[in-house]
């Protein structure tokens, strides 16, 4: 398996990223959505939409409940955690109504 640093993650951003924007600092950044199967333990299951964004750990001055702009739309911060060695900081979004 390849071995990727820091100086990679510009390439995979500047390539399939989308702006993201905390503050007044923008960076690029890997959105993801996806459905996902909450409650197993009720039938019938509850389905939910996970929105999350990866960025360059480090380049947002992130805070719980915080605003976040992702490819021109509002949301807010739920949580984060950094992934890959530390390299990208997950961000989990929950949309602004």
């Amino acid at each position: 398996m390849p071995q990727f640093g820091a100086s990679d993650l510009d390439v995979f951003t500047s390539d399939m990223g989308v702006s993201v924007t905390v503050g007044a600092v923008t960076v690029r950044g890997l959105m993801d959505v996806a459905d996902e199967e909450m409650l197993r333990e009720v039938a019938p299951a509850l389905q939910g939409r996970i929105r999350s964004v990866r960025v360059k750990s480090g380049a947002l001055a992130l805070a719980s409940k915080g605003d976040i702009t992702v490819d021109g739309t509002a949301y807010k911060v739920h949580s984060f955690h950094a992934v890959h060695d530390g390299l990208f900081t997950v961000v989990l979004v929950v949309g602004v109504n």
